[in-house]
């Protein structure tokens, strides 16, 4: 089996494999290299990709593909023991597995090993809902089109795109966690969403033609990123929608003001607390409508 097999056999699992390069962990294991070699019993002359070194490659990911499907197996029976689908606030078209004050949430992740991690996806955040809500009443806007969710979180966005009827919808979510949760909140709304780790702005646009931003520009340094990002997609020919509800990095210069919502914001009391969110288009769009 050539490398192409391989890297298509892994893709075709749910497993993320974009932490692996087999090309470099090739070289790495090539005879005659510094420190890498694979056992005598597997040496062989000729290429260093050669099916022998490949094989030898493949094996010992193994292990670590298989960390990784324990991981995720875990992640998905805590989310559903403990975390019920309830509606979105503002959204409740969208079914989210959601936490509540006995899911222990913090307890599981330090647990897990992860208490370094803040739960963002747990929670709808104002900014990516608004933009939910706005795709779900204008479907025009994503419908037959291909779709991007940059920092996907928990889905909501994605999954309004698909339920609008996009033609595919990527959610690009680069914290692991997130991605397990994700895949369970897109199968429970009954839609298709490719569910990536790659971090997307720190490579070339992929090709979309909407790219969605809900609520990502609440830190100076990701929300640099993000400008940058969304910059490129713009140039690319990609439609950039941003739902934010005003945070301090958001580059309010850049935008252009198409709809807003008043919603509960993460941390807020859904029954008492509600702010502005707006919906944006970042630049100019030639022959966008804001009407869908």
């Amino acid at each position: 089996m050539k490398l192409a097999a391989h890297v298509a056999f892994f893709n075709e699992t749910s497993i993320d494999c974009a932490a692996f390069d087999f090309r470099r962990i090739a070289r790495r294991l090539a005879p005659g290299r510094p420190g890498g070699g694979a056992p005598s019993t597997l040496r062989a002359r000729g290429n260093p990709d050669n099916d022998w070194l490949l094989r030898y490659a493949v094996r010992v990911l193994q292990n670590s593909l298989t960390a990784r499907v324990d991981f995720d197996a875990a992640v998905a029976a805590y989310v559903h023991a403990n975390l019920p689908l309830a509606p979105v606030p503002g959204a409740p078209e969208i079914r989210l597995h959601r936490p509540h004050s006995a899911s222990r949430l913090g307890r599981w992740l330090s647990d897990m090993g992860a208490s370094e991690r803040s739960p963002y996806w747990a929670y709808p955040w104002a900014g990516g809902v608004a933009l939910a809500r706005y795709l779900l009443d204008r479907p025009a806007i994503v419908t037959n089109k291909r779709v991007l969710d940059l920092g996907a979180g928990g889905g909501v966005v994605a999954i309004a795109a698909a339920k609008g009827g996009a033609r595919e919808v990527v959610a690009a979510e680069i914290d692991q966690i997130a991605r397990v949760a994700l895949r369970l909140n897109a199968g429970a709304n009954g839609v298709k969403v490719s569910v990536i780790g790659d971090d997307l702005t720190s490579i070339a646009p992929i090709d979309v033609d909407v790219i969605a931003v809900g609520d990502l520009f609440y830190e100076d340094d990701l929300a640099r990123r993000v400008t940058e990002t969304l910059d490129r997609y713009v140039e690319a020919g990609a439609l950039a929608l941003v739902g934010d509800p005003g945070r301090a990095p958001l580059p309010k210069d850049r935008l252009a003001l198409l709809a807003f919502y008043q919603l509960p914001d993460f941390g807020d009391d859904p029954r008492t607390g509600a702010r502005r969110s707006g919906i944006y288009a970042w630049r100019n769009v030639a022959g966008f409508s804001a009407s869908g």
